[in-house]
C-alpha cells in the first residue's frame, strides 16, 4: 500500500486523497494528503490502517451515482 492513492480521515473534509509514506509498528499510517487544507501547505497525518482506503487511480474516471 506504499505510496498508493487513499482516502485518508481528514479533521476539516471528512476524508480527503493523500498518499501512503510509510506503514509503521501498530499499523499507523503516515499519509501525505494530495490536497492540503487551506490553513497549511502540505499535511502529513498519521492514523490506523483500517481508517485508510484505497482510491481510484483515474481521478478523472466519471461515474453514474445512485441517484434518481
Amino acid at each position: 500500500m506504499d505510496s498508493q492513492l487513499v482516502w485518508a480521515p481528514d479533521p476539516v473534509d471528512g476524508y480527503a486523497l493523500g498518499r501512503v509514506v510509510d506503514i509503521g509498528a501498530g499499523n499507523l499510517a503516515s499519509i501525505v494528503l494530495a490536497s492540503p487544507s487551506k490553513t497549511s501547505k502540505t499535511q502529513k497525518i498519521e492514523c490506523s490502517i483500517d481508517q485508510v482506503f484505497p482510491a481510484e487511480t483515474d481521478l478523472k474516471k466519471d461515474y453514474d451515482d445512485n441517484c434518481e
